[in-house]
């Protein structure tokens, strides 16, 4: 059996597949859900046609059944995904015979990209239990964890059969990982930061640019563009990250893009005394400023409560008042973040796909505004701006450099969010476990993994 450690609690309830992110659920969701559409040859969906105005069709494989044997059909498949928070702003789903149709709406984008991209995940709800067509399926749950076996209804068996999820508590998790991975109780994880790493012995310890942001929402319905612009200028980020990381400009970001997925660098000074002046010319919000706190460390943000204590500091220093407010779950998160009733909001952002575009649409446009829990995307500084979204646009129509520049000054004029940290993939693994790609981030693919032979 695989062992496989992970940061946070495992349930059933979290293991729907059309609610928001947590890492630890989604540990399990890439191995039991797939996404309509993969490059591999026994896709869910064969993409057969485009259409005009960019929809396309596909066709479902031969004896698709979920994990359980229920056979699928196109009109399970459309209904599912129809109800689904990430299709809802982008695309209608329906059937046309044996097809299932996918068609924009009115935002021309990369269709095929969004069907394949770990985002969107094809499940079905039975009797309180999550079923999906991917290549494990969940045999048990328990105080330890959940636990896997191969899905026999998927026609492409994985190498390792059994998988044990096991879930630690965010307060000494981490802790309790490096003791069971010293121990040879845990395979495999990607829950430790490097300076977690650096004196754990007898595992294989492999290294990848992240693929998240840690990000400062600035809520445009609470503070003016004068207020924003002076919060960005007076945040001194090196400092907030120095609580944390030992060579913070490692680490400091200098776009709201991850690497590798935007190229430009964007203007972001520290100006303190220039942001102390703007501050006095203008009339600040009655009462203290909200700023909602992630709940759990992240791969972009080791530890929300010492960041966000930092924030506040030199915030109160600049003569805005701030109160924090931590959140215990991810539907805690969500629920406030939801209800807009917050200035500032401190979390981030992990990619879902290779597209750039993806990543900051998701955080911009109108259309990812929260509009409940499990929302499409992160736009937490609601930003309704026809500008922003003619840029997002124009980016997503040609991801050109030249697109991207307009789009990230956009960011810098309006300030409706501050990036603050790019995260790091930091895998242990045992040195008989094979097929691992530290590129692929945090998320594993299980079924990629195998047992070596020598």
């Amino acid at each position: 059996m695989l062992r496989c450690a992970v940061v946070g609690t495992l349930s059933v309830e979290g293991l729907n597949p059309y609610a928001d992110f947590d890492f630890a659920h989604d540990v399990a969701k890439r191995q039991l859900f797939e996404p309509p559409v993969s490059k591999s040859d026994d896709s869910l969906l064969q993409v057969v046609d485009d259409l005009p105005g960019g929809a396309v069709t596909g066709r479902l494989r031969d004896g698709a059944r979920l994990s359980d044997g229920t056979a699928v059909d196109v009109e399970m498949v459309a209904t599912a995904l129809s109800r689904s928070p990430w299709y809802q702003p982008l695309l209608d789903v329906s059937t046309r015979g044996d097809r299932v149709v996918f068609t924009p709406k009115g935002r021309a984008f990369d269709v095929r990209a969004f069907l394949g991209s770990d985002r969107v995940r094809f499940g079905v709800q039975t009797e309180g239990a999550w079923l999906g067509t991917g290549r494990y399926r969940v045999v048990e749950t328990t105080d330890e964890g959940i636990r896997l076996e191969a899905n026999p209804h998927h026609p492409r068996p994985p190498s390792i059969s059994n998988v044990m999820l096991r879930g630690y508590e965010p307060g000494d998790g981490c802790e309790r990982i490096r003791a069971d991975i010293a121990t040879e109780d845990i395979d495999l994880t990607a829950a430790l930061s490097r300076e977690e790493l650096v004196d754990v012995r007898g595992v294989r310890k492999l290294f990848a640019a992240g693929t998240s942001t840690a990000l400062l929402w600035l809520n445009t319905r609470v503070l003016s563009a004068p207020i924003r612009s002076a919060i960005a200028k007076g945040i001194d980020r090196y400092t907030v990250l120095a609580t944390t990381y030992e060579n913070p400009m490692a680490f400091l970001a200098p776009s709201v893009m991850p690497p590798g997925q935007g190229t430009i660098r964007m203007r972001l000074p520290y100006e303190r005394a220039d942001a102390e002046r703007a501050l006095q010319e203008v009339d600040l919000p009655d009462g203290p400023l909200r700023m909602i706190v992630v709940w759990g460390r992240r791969p972009y943000m080791p530890d929300p409560d010492k960041w966000s204590a930092e924030l506040q500091r030199q915030l109160n220093a600049l003569g805005l008042r701030v109160e924090l407010v931590h959140t215990s779950t991810l539907e805690d998160y969500q629920r406030k973040l939801a209800s807009g009733d917050y200035a500032l909001a401190l979390g981030g952002w992990n990619a879902v796909s290779p597209s750039p575009s993806e990543f900051v649409d998701a955080m911009l446009h109108s259309s990812m505004i929260p509009k409940g829990t499990g929302s499409a995307g992160c736009n937490y500084g609601w930003v309704e701006d026809a500008e922003m979204d003619a840029a997002l646009q124009a980016f997503r129509s040609v991801p050109s450099r030249e697109h991207e520049q307009a789009l990230l000054h956009r960011v810098e004029t309006t300030a409706p969010v501050l990036p603050l940290a790019y995260g790091t993939t930091s895998i242990a693994a045992r040195w008989d476990l094979e097929g691992i790609e530290p590129s692929d981030g945090a998320i594993f693919d299980l079924a990629q993994l195998r047992w070596s032979e020598t």
